[in-house]
């Protein structure tokens, strides 16, 4: 798998803003929107379960 630069983003989301906001992807079609959430979702349920 590839890197894509929405990671950092996320991963800025995750430690400063994920216990108080959402996070919504946007962007068009076909770009892997459902391959980020899935891949921050795995990452999170690692760290919850550790």
């Amino acid at each position: 798998m590839f890197k894509r630069k929405v990671t950092e983003k996320l991963k800025r989301w995750k430690e400063n803003y994920s216990g108080k906001y959402a996070v919504l992807l946007e962007g068009a079609r076909r770009v892997g929107k459902t391959t980020i959430a899935l891949i921050l979702q795995k990452k999170i349920i690692n760290l919850i379960y550790r």
